[in-house]
């Protein structure tokens, strides 16, 4: 009785160990093999609220070109690249540089 307990507990150890590295790998990857944007927000935003642009051209992994912003308190939304309000944001940012 004593050794199919230990093949139990061993087996259930194994496999406790093979989910918390599944998990590990599922979020080292997390954006591997599709868009980083799920979802987008229409609400549009001052440059002074705005730490960051991050711009993702469309890609193989990807189809779409996506705009991420990162807000001054560390919030990143994701709008689209071709709304008005997002053009004159690019727009302004490339005058800058």
């Amino acid at each position: 009785m004593g050794a199919k307990h230990l093949v139990l507990f061993l087996a259930l150890c194994l496999a406790c160990h093979v989910m918390v590295a599944s998990i590990d790998m599922e979020t080292s990857m997390a954006h591997m093999g599709r868009c980083r944007c799920l979802k987008f927000t229409t609400s549009a935003f001052s440059p002074k609220q705005i730490k960051s642009i991050k711009v993702i051209p469309r890609g193989i992994r990807c189809q779409r070109m996506e705009v991420i912003l990162t807000t001054k308190n560390d919030w990143k939304i994701c709008v689209r690249h071709n709304t008005p309000w997002v053009l004159r944001l690019l727009k302004q940012v490339t005058k800058r540089q």
